[in-house]
């Protein structure tokens, strides 16, 4: 529910702020682990925007810290050198001197081994006594390994009550289609995971095809047949 997630958001980011934390968030591959890093911070950076609002009323010099997000792929071959000039270089158009609250760090699993012991040499050595860092990755024992040093979250999949309101809130006012739909994932709920990004492509076929397919092999076929067409 979003009173949960605004909940869980103030939560965390006291501890992110208060405290200079690691953090691993893990979970299946569209699990929403990318739209988790961009929501957290999307949300923070609201909060900084009324902070620099205030300061200019005050006029008043101040640093102002902010949330800094990198994909881990960005770092890879050697470009985890340029991680101070990328991090100076993030909100390069600021008139305030913008220094990082936390640093995310997203898709630790899509690089090579050796990039990723190299990456997170440097992202640790950099967060120490700086800022919060936060890791996403696709569950693997070998990241986990890496990081046992890390409080660790895992995405797991929507309850039923989830999906649910997932559903109403991309079909809003469509109650016939969401009507169809909630009958029809009783069916499907043991055969796709229930993550935002099949739940999406559920609804997508449902929308385009005026029906919920039958089984999971209906609905690769008929997302197939929606692409190639």
């Amino acid at each position: 529910k979003k009173s949960d997630w605004l909940n869980f958001k103030e939560i965390l980011l006291s501890k992110i702020e208060n405290h200079n934390l690691n953090i691993l968030v893990d979970g299946d591959a569209g699990s929403g682990k990318s739209v988790f890093a961009i929501k957290l911070v999307q949300y923070m950076i609201k909060k900084v925007v009324n902070e620099i609002s205030t300061i200019k009323k005050g006029n008043t010099q101040k640093n102002v810290k902010a949330p800094i997000l990198l994909t881990a792929t960005s770092l890879k071959n050697g470009n985890i050198k340029n991680l101070n000039k990328m991090i100076n270089d993030y909100y390069i158009d600021a008139s305030f001197i913008i220094e990082p609250s936390l640093l995310i760090i997203d898709g630790l699993d899509e690089v090579a081994k050796i990039d990723r012991e190299n990456i997170l040499t440097e992202v640790k050595a950099f967060s120490k006594d700086k800022c919060s860092l936060i890791i996403t990755s696709r569950k693997s024992a070998d990241i986990k390994n890496l990081l046992q040093s890390f409080i660790q979250y895992e995405l797991l999949e929507f309850e039923s009550s989830q999906v649910i309101n997932f559903i109403k809130a991309i079909l809003k006012g469509n109650d016939t289609l969401i009507n169809s739909l909630i009958k029809g994932i009783e069916h499907l709920k043991n055969q796709i995971p229930m993550y935002p990004m099949s739940l999406s492509l559920l609804i997508e076929i449902a929308q385009t095809q005026k029906e919920v397919p039958a089984s999971i092999s209906e609905l690769y076929s008929r997302y197939i047949e929606l692409v190639i067409r």
